[in-house]
């Protein structure tokens, strides 16, 4: 039981390491290659170890009679090249190839293939079975126009390593976008950058067959049959990502616009992720290409469908691009609700709450200034003052109550 249950973890391992390595890979003939960027150099030794060359972007079964297999990625200052080749003989004799077109610009080299063989422009690069290095140029000498190396190992600006593996072989290339040995006129050195698209052809002198060479059909001697390779470095880049109708009631689907580019590789896949549990799924879409007329620009769409009032979703954008790197947008959200004229209904309820108010308050001015006015009462007429009175006698004035007259003693009647 233990030794199956080894066997199994075992196998699974070897599922997983050869599953992450061929996510890069690539089954077709194609004319446009790409390098990926990478931030880990391989060990050279003739090996090509899955771990090693993870980042890798893999064409599989290329070039001539579908014998070549190539992995292809770069740092700031290098790119790195294995190839697995099949070959039933081992034969040390034999040697692999690497040519470069890099255009004409006066100097040595320009950078992007031009598709033209010029002299001290082009370079090449090869190992022999026996480990020796190469490293030539294309020149013409007399009337012959040929690939010419001073010898092995001479002038040499990279490095290698060969092995043969029972019945293919296995080489690693590390070599300098700018390629110094110590002689600044050496035309034997590469002279890239990433930004460029120099034109590349892979070649096995295979000892006795002959020549096999990749891409498929290629001549070493026509640079406009090698592939074209290009040098990616970057994931796609996401933006401007937006939603229609902003606030979606229960019988709106949502429409989800994107831009994205990539600037190398071109996109892959572009893809909508949407979430109502809060992220714990995602439900995808694919997002289609369309023109925005009125702008005049280029997005991706895709739609969310209706969702029940009150249901908060999530969504997102991701994208890859033909080397398989990819980038995903932060996540944005929106939430289902029911409006009555644009309104929340508890907006909505409070704004008629608040006119019946205010026409009460109205209606109750309007009846209380229009009651007609009471009748008032005449102002009432205070007491008259009583009469003075005089003494009949003598004259003097008299007060209220007095019996005598004060002044003469006259008895008043």
């Amino acid at each position: 039981m233990k030794k199956k249950l080894l066997t199994l973890l075992a196998l699974l391992i070897v599922a997983l390491s050869l599953a992450s390595f061929a996510a890069v890979n690539v089954n077709a003939q194609v004319e446009t290659i790409y390098s990926k960027y990478t931030a880990s150099e391989p060990d050279l030794d003739g090996t090509i170890h899955a771990s090693e060359w993870v980042d890798a972007m893999c064409y599989e079964d290329v070039g001539d009679d579908e014998k070549s297999t190539i992995y292809l990625m770069h740092d700031d200052e290098y790119i790195y090249i294995g190839l697995k080749i099949k070959d039933s003989t081992h034969n040390v004799d034999d040697w692999i190839s690497i040519v470069f077109d890099e255009g004409d610009d006066g100097g040595h080299g320009s950078g992007s293939g031009d598709g033209v063989l010029t002299d001290e422009q082009e370079d090449w690069k090869g190992i022999t079975g026996n480990g020796d290095l190469i490293d030539g140029y294309w020149d013409t000498k007399g009337t012959l126009s040929e690939f010419y190396y001073s010898g092995f190992g001479v002038s040499v600006d990279f490095e290698a390593a060969i092995e043969y593996h029972v019945n293919r072989w296995e080489v690693e290339f590390k070599i300098p976008f700018q390629g110094d040995d110590g002689d600044p006129d050496d035309p034997s050195d590469l002279n890239i950058g990433v930004d460029d698209a120099p034109r590349m052809e892979i070649g096995l002198r295979d000892l006795p067959a002959g020549l096999i060479e990749c891409p498929e059909g290629a001549d070493y001697h026509d640079p406009s049959t090698y592939f074209e390779l290009k040098f990616d470095n970057e994931p796609p880049t996401i933006s401007n990502i937006s939603h229609s109708p902003t606030t979606p009631r229960p019988d709106d689907k949502v429409a989800v616009y994107a831009s994205v580019t990539d600037d190398v590789s071109g996109l892959k896949s572009v893809t909508l992720l949407y979430s109502t549990d809060g992220g714990s799924t995602w439900s995808s879409v694919t997002m289609t290409k369309i023109i925005i007329l009125d702008a005049g620009v280029e997005k991706y769409k895709a739609e969310i469908p209706e969702e029940a009032s009150g249901m908060t979703v999530q969504f997102k954008v991701s994208a890859e691009d033909n080397v398989f790197f990819s980038a995903e947008s932060t996540v944005t959200s929106y939430t289902v609700r029911i409006l009555i004229f644009g309104m929340e209904p508890i907006m909505f309820y409070g704004l008629i709450i608040g006119l019946v108010v205010v026409i009460v308050i109205v209606v109750v001015v309007v009846v209380l200034a229009r009651r007609p006015k009471l009748p008032t009462a005449p102002p009432a007429t205070p007491p008259a003052a009583p009469a003075a009175a005089y003494c009949s006698k003598c004259g003097a004035p008299l007060k209220a109550g007095d019996i005598y007259c004060p002044k003469c003693g006259q008895k008043l009647s």
